[in-house]
């Protein structure tokens, strides 16, 4: 995993736990999908 990958996942990261959000990943051979949930007030 590259540098800037490693930093976009840690920003991710802390935007989804300060926001009470949560991130599922399905990831298969070829094909990597990522659901991110926020939550509406």
């Amino acid at each position: 995993m590259s540098e800037g990958s490693e930093l976009v996942l840690k920003s991710v990261r802390q935007f989804i736990d300060k926001n009470q959000s949560k991130v599922e990943v399905l990831s298969l051979p070829g094909h990597t999908k990522f659901s991110v949930w926020l939550p509406i007030q």
